[in-house]
């Protein structure tokens, strides 16, 4: 945990798979539907969006572990139309890495 605490999320500011959103209007459906209450009073979009690799490399897991995580519910993500994959809050994986 002591090499996540060290991470910034700068570190993706310039390369991170969130810039292909900017100017777009896609549409975006997030998941779970029934956020967990850490998240609900947050601007889950405000910090921008981070690819499962990202979220990997912020946790210090694997991407099994990313993806149970989402899969169960713990970890909440957004999937956009037009773009593969599911993409994760920066904000969640902050709240997420605090909860920890």
């Amino acid at each position: 945990m002591s090499e996540v605490s060290k991470f910034e999320f700068g570190d993706f500011n310039e390369n991170s798979h969130s810039s292909w959103l900017r100017g777009a209007s896609q549409t975006m459906a997030v998941y779970p539907k029934q956020l967990p209450p850490a998240y609900k009073k947050c601007d889950l979009m405000g910090e921008g969006l981070l690819s499962v690799k990202d979220a990997m490399m912020f946790l210090g897991v694997c991407r099994q572990t990313v993806y149970n995580l989402m899969d169960n519910g713990r970890l909440p993500f957004v999937i956009v139309e037009g773009l593969r994959g599911r993409r994760i809050p920066r904000t969640v994986l902050r709240i997420f890495a605090e909860l920890m």
